[in-house]
């Protein structure tokens, strides 16, 4: 009686499982499609939030050790909403050094036309120096690197934020 079980239970098992083969086979496998958000414009909602979150943490980290800090980065606070778009074809080492090393080095590497960047800098009627902002896709979202926020430091990362 044993072995009658033990036989039905393996010829049971054995069609339960060609059936399931039989429809995982049968079953048509739509391929998903994931959409990279549009590029952000220089003045986005969602951008400020998400700089506003970035420079409040690195504030955070590194608190003033002056009051004439302190001034200067209520000042930066300020004015650092106000961005406007700069044309990246025309962009040279003259303009600023840093952000056209930074902005050829982006093309080359990720393979990326003028189109698929954004390159954002701070109004140029403020006193303070200028902060650029450059927008790129990295997989399905986009970096934006915020360049000359922070003194450069070869020790330091990049000063980054990742807008999805």
């Amino acid at each position: 009686m044993l072995k009658f079980s033990t036989a039905l239970l393996v010829a049971i098992l054995s069609f339960g499982q060609a059936k399931a083969e039989e429809d995982l086979l049968s079953t048509e496998v739509k391929p998903v499609e994931i959409v990279r958000p549009s590029l952000p414009e220089c003045n986005d909602a969602k951008l400020r939030r998400l700089l506003d979150e970035k420079i409040d943490a690195y504030y955070r980290k590194t608190p003033p050790e002056s009051l004439i800090e302190k001034r200067m980065q209520k000042l930066i606070l300020r004015n650092f909403h106000s961005f406007e778009a700069v044309d990246t074809s025309n962009f040279s080492p003259d303009d600023d050094l840093r952000v056209a090393n930074k902005l050829v080095s982006i093309k080359i590497n990720n393979g990326l036309t003028d189109d698929e960047i954004r390159l954002c800098r701070t109004q140029s009627d403020s006193k303070l120096p200028v902060v650029y902002l450059l927008i790129y896709p990295e997989n399905f979202t986009y970096l934006v690197e915020v360049i000359n926020f922070i003194n450069y430091n070869p020790s330091y990362k990049d000063f980054l934020l990742i807008y999805d």
